[in-house]
């Protein structure tokens, strides 16, 4: 039944909920768009109800757990919380989306981004937290205090109903959720999941296959930049300035001599002598030749951060930018 006069946020979760409970063997999601153009795909309730059963009996979760929902219903990663809640009987509780909603901290499990996690953390709401963290869409930056916290990294995307694999944040690689095999092809992840429905589905991200279940996440292949003939991957600059607790990102304009330049987009104008001691074991081939500050960074409406909107801002910037 409809509620009069919900919220927007509380409407998405009421359709989204009507889509699951009804009788059409598939629901369409829109993609976020955060690495490339958005776009609506249709999954089946099968595979939704798959994916949702290998989380729970991951995590140990059952009836009487609880879980809050602080993420978009329309987007997959909340949609796949309240599949796992409705088959898994776990008791939900509902926050309107945002970068820091109130009152999550006495619930077994939680999904949101990045983002939220760290306003979250700011805010002291996982100071007593007991429950599991599962984060989507990116990871955190290195030197984050996490020794008391159980959070896990989760690997997928909408395709894929969710995450196919998992990794603690004190490990540096992926495995596997229990029926999924890796394989790679051209330095591209190629996943295979039958009970999902995937078979040989070649991915755009470059990682190092350990074995077929697991792997290590290098980068997207859509956001390498080549300069001067080498291949560099933003997250392999952008990992020298986490471990310092500074969020920046790595984008590219083109360039006459290297074909392209490393470009670092920041909130604040850092000096040479910073750069020179945060980077100082990257090779200097490698490093930012330009520098452009922004006031904050772009997000999809899902909140991920949006790098191909960032890959646009630079270009259409390029007068603002300062060299290195």
């Amino acid at each position: 039944m409809d509620i009069p006069n919900a919220p927007e946020w509380l409407v998405h979760i009421q359709i989204q909920l009507q889509h699951v409970l009804n009788e059409q063997e598939e629901i369409s999601f829109q993609t976020s768009g955060s690495t490339g153009d958005a776009k609506r795909i249709w999954l089946k309730k099968s595979v939704l109800l798959a994916s949702a059963q290998k989380t729970l009996d991951f995590f140990k979760l059952s009836e009487g757990h609880t879980a809050a929902l602080i993420l978009p219903a329309q987007f997959i990663g909340g949609a796949m919380l309240l599949v796992r809640s409705l088959i898994g009987g776990l008791q939900l509780h509902l926050h309107e989306p945002g970068l820091c909603p109130m009152g999550v901290t006495s619930v077994d499990f939680i999904s949101c981004t990045p983002a939220q996690f760290l306003a979250l953390s700011r805010a002291k709401q996982f100071v007593d937290f007991q429950g599991t963290i599962l984060l989507g869409g990116a990871s955190l930056p290195e030197g984050i205090h996490l020794k008391k916290l159980n959070v896990y990294v989760g690997y997928g995307m909408t395709e894929t109903a969710s995450h196919v694999a998992l990794r603690s944040i004190h490990d540096d690689h992926y495995t596997a959720m229990e029926g999924v095999t890796f394989s790679e092809r051209e330095g591209a992840l190629v996943i295979d999941a039958p009970h999902l429905e995937i078979h040989n589905m070649i991915t755009k991200d470059e990682i190092e296959l350990i074995d077929k279940t697991s792997f290590r996440f290098i980068g997207r292949l859509d956001d390498a930049i080549n300069s001067g003939g080498l291949k560099i991957q933003p997250l392999e600059i952008e990992q020298y300035f986490s471990r310092e607790g500074l969020e920046v990102y790595i984008s590219s304009i083109p360039h006459e001599e290297f074909g392209e330049a490393v470009v670092l987009v920041a909130q604040s104008k850092m000096s040479k002598e910073m750069l020179e001691q945060i980077l100082k074991d990257l090779p200097k081939n490698k490093r930012p030749k330009f520098q452009l500050n922004v006031q904050e960074y772009p997000q999809v409406s899902n909140g991920k951060i949006d790098r191909k909107s960032i890959r646009s801002l630079v270009k259409e910037s390029q007068h603002l930018l300062s060299r290195l």
